[in-house]
């Protein structure tokens, strides 16, 4: 048997044309939330601060079903609300990757550095240098035989 407290959430959810998922989210609670009250169980105070808060519900209407749902017949926008809502949550969500990528980037390059400077270490200790370091190492270097010199000068610049 329905609760008299999910016919009024439901008669909420007609007035604001949302789900119940949508509504649970709006509000902070679970998702499955209502479930517990659509089988019996009561809104708790908390729950109805929240909707009297959020929602600009009438608390006497949430209580006793008399009057009008709304505290001056003003419904809220919530799917606009909730849009907005996603909107920043999806900012957030690229800006935090951007901040991630950025790290990694710098990351890599202080490697790429260092190891084009382990290159040129080895190319100053193996005899005939550079060049037979790329030739037998690195054949497509063969064509630019200071690709490794320039490299790190470029880097040490850099920093």
């Amino acid at each position: 048997m329905q609760s008299s407290d999910y016919k009024m959430i439901n008669l909420i959810l007609e007035q604001l044309k949302l789900n119940q998922t949508d509504l649970a989210r709006f509000l902070g609670l679970s998702p499955t939330y209502f479930t517990g009250i659509k089988n019996g169980a009561t809104l708790s105070n908390k729950t109805k601060a929240l909707i009297v808060e959020k929602l600009n519900v009438s608390p006497t209407w949430l209580e006793t079903g008399e009057g009008e749902i709304f505290i001056g017949g003003i419904m809220p926008n919530v799917q606009q609300q909730t849009a907005t809502n996603s909107n920043l949550a999806a900012v957030k969500s690229l800006s935090d990757d951007a901040g991630y990528w950025k790290r990694r980037a710098m990351e890599l390059e202080k490697q790429v550095a260092d190891l084009t400077q382990a290159v040129l270490n080895l190319s100053q200790a193996i005899p005939g240098g550079l060049r037979k370091l790329t030739a037998n190492c690195f054949p497509y270097a063969v064509l630019n035989p200071n690709w490794a010199q320039k490299r790190v000068q470029l880097q040490l610049a850099a920093r």
